[in-house]
């Protein structure tokens, strides 16, 4: 699947047959214009529209690594990650989760609790958590 990049489960169907996939996200937010990173940015439709499908789908199972790790099946199942803690994750794609009723695991970088992207200097500077 190294070649292959999510926007819809047409996207992966016929590389992916079993095993656990981890879809990482970053910020949840409208790309601005021209950002240099606009790939760690996902608007709250899209994440909304992303985890709908994945629990829509029958033979796919939203889950957490504790759980995959205990029982390791063989069928397909999906984590869902979001890495750096963005101040964005907590006030947009909270609301998303909490629609859908899927569980996220949310990355904390715990030196910079309560401030600001400062590995970005080049990029707009996002707020953390």
């Amino acid at each position: 699947m190294a070649n292959d990049s999510y926007v819809n489960l047409n996207s992966v169907v016929n590389s992916w047959k079993e095993g656990l996939v981890v879809l990482m996200y970053h910020m949840v937010d409208v790309p601005p214009l021209f950002h240099g990173m606009r790939g760690l940015y996902v608007a709250p439709g899209h994440l909304g529209r992303q985890l709908r499908e994945l629990k829509a789908a029958s033979d796919i199972a939203i889950t957490t690594l504790s759980e995959w790790n205990s029982t390791r099946p063989a069928s397909r199942q999906v984590i869902i990650t979001f890495d750096d803690a963005y101040l964005s994750l907590y006030e947009k794609g909270l609301p998303v989760l909490q629609e859908t009723g899927v569980r996220a695991i949310n990355y904390v970088i715990a030196d910079l609790i309560g401030q600001t992207n400062l590995w970005s200097r080049t990029c707009r500077t996002e707020k953390l958590m």
